[in-house]
């Protein structure tokens, strides 16, 4: 028995045709999610390695009974596209708490393929969803910590003498005053960290037995507690935090919430 040919199984032009239409279709409505889902990513690896970074000096400064510190760049692009390194980690030999001609000085990249999307919050560019940041309360830097102080004084010099009693000023919470400042009021290079009068770069530093200090004033235990801000400028900013006895977290902004998690 032979078989009809004009009952074979196959696909018609039209066919295939609208099939695919439909998928790049799809596609052309998938693409923008795609982009942006990379975008996020390559900000939460950017983060995360300068949380190793910053774990990794406080290990070195405990193991090998050496501070340790840490610098945050200004975000530099070459003529041909090349980034500048976005950290730069130091080993303080001669315990002078500054880069000396005999400090062991490593320069560290953004992950590769991270360099043009992410970078540290507070340059021009965000959106306006995250122009309004502000700080977790994990992020005890002296930084936002004087300047709320700064602010607090202001008040109350402005408030004295409109026959208030003052009591109000001083309830306060300092986690809750804290948090209502905004990031990009107190970051620079991306970093809540003391800023280096010489080089004018936020810095970092540990001391022999891991606790982050200013180097201005090293013997002031927890005193460089702060964070590094990462972002891609449009949904997403990632924080890896110092805490003032060293310990490292990383946290991201959730903007469902409004909250860092």
């Amino acid at each position: 028995m032979t078989r009809d040919r004009n009952t074979s199984a196959g696909f018609t032009l039209i066919e295939v045709l609208t099939v695919c239409s439909i998928v790049g279709v799809l596609a052309m409505l998938a693409y923008p999610n795609m982009v942006r889902f990379r975008e996020q990513q390559q900000t939460k690896a950017g983060a995360r390695q300068m949380a190793g970074v910053l774990d990794e000096a406080r290990s070195r400064a405990t193991n090998e009974a050496t501070p340790y510190l840490v610098y945050f760049n200004e975000k530099t692009v070459d003529g041909n596209g090349n980034c500048g390194p976005a950290a730069t980690m130091v080993r303080d030999s001669d315990r002078t708490y500054s880069i000396t001609a005999g400090d062991d000085v490593h320069d560290i990249p953004l992950p590769e393929g991270a360099c043009e999307k992410v970078k540290q919050y507070g340059e021009s560019g965000e959106s306006t969803a995250l122009a309004d940041l502000r700080l977790p309360l994990e992020d005890e830097s002296t930084r936002a910590l004087g300047l709320v102080g700064g602010l607090l004084e202001e008040e109350e010099e402005d408030s004295s003498g409109s026959g208030s009693s003052g009591s109000g000023s001083s309830g306060t919470g300092s986690d809750t005053t804290v948090s209502e400042q905004r990031v990009a009021d107190v970051v620079v290079n991306g970093a809540t960290f003391p800023v280096d009068e010489e080089s004018g770069r936020p810095v970092i530093a540990f001391s022999e037995r891991g606790i982050p200090v200013d180097p201005a004033n090293p013997t002031s235990w927890g005193s460089c507690a702060g964070a590094i801000y990462m972002t891609d400028g449009r949904s997403t900013v990632y924080a890896a935090v110092v805490q003032p006895l060293g310990n490292v977290q990383l946290r991201v902004f959730d903007r469902v919430t409004g909250q860092w998690r």
